[in-house]
């Protein structure tokens, strides 16, 4: 949820204020670079937090990683850029800071009712399950179970890696996409 959220209010922000034109002027009218420019600290600091988490757990409290850690910081790094790219994908495609909060809420608030930890995916309806899989969470905790506690290696968690990379591929591209045709659009920009 903070992942995301922080995404879409760095760069919901830039259509409220309606100052587009000089964040897209600073990454030299490439929407791409706009974009990695306002995700990466965010991106850091959330990566840093989960290392720190890891050390916590795993040096701290001595809950050792029983499968591949690879596997976890891969996951874990491309669950971040999935959140990212999400939250990119809401504030642009919205363009407005008001709406994209709200619909970045209703998607992040309830992901981890649909992940298949409280309530087991092979006995939600099939519109739930569809849900559930509709969400980056869902996959990094299948991942993160069966690597921490589960000991599963490397190749397990294949599938669950390629679904995340795909999140951040398709939602950053379709982020990207977007703003570059927002560029144009002005009379889009400056929304609440």
């Amino acid at each position: 949820m903070f992942v995301t959220l922080a995404a879409v209010t760095a760069i919901g922000r830039e259509f409220r204020a309606a100052t587009v034109p000089d964040w897209l002027a600073a990454a030299h009218g490439k929407p791409a670079v706009a974009l990695l420019g306002k995700l990466l600290i965010p991106c850091a600091c959330f990566a840093v937090h989960a290392l720190l988490l890891f050390v916590l757990f795993g040096v701290v409290l001595r809950w050792p990683v029983q499968g591949s850690a690879t596997a976890m910081l891969a996951g874990t790094a491309l669950f971040i850029t999935a959140c990212l790219a999400l939250g990119a994908a809401i504030a642009v495609f919205t363009s407005s800071l008001r709406a994209a909060l709200s619909a970045s809420a209703f998607i992040t608030a309830p992901a981890f009712a649909f992940a298949g930890q409280g309530f087991p995916l092979l006995s939600m309806p099939l519109s739930a399950r569809i849900w559930a899989e509709s969400l980056p969470l869902t996959h990094y905790l299948h991942m993160l179970n069966n690597t921490w506690t589960g000991g599963a290696p490397l190749r397990y968690n294949l599938a669950h890696l390629a679904i995340l990379l795909a999140f951040t591929l398709g939602l950053g591209m379709a982020a990207w996409l977007r703003l570059a045709r927002r560029m144009h659009q002005p009379a889009t920009w400056g929304k609440q």
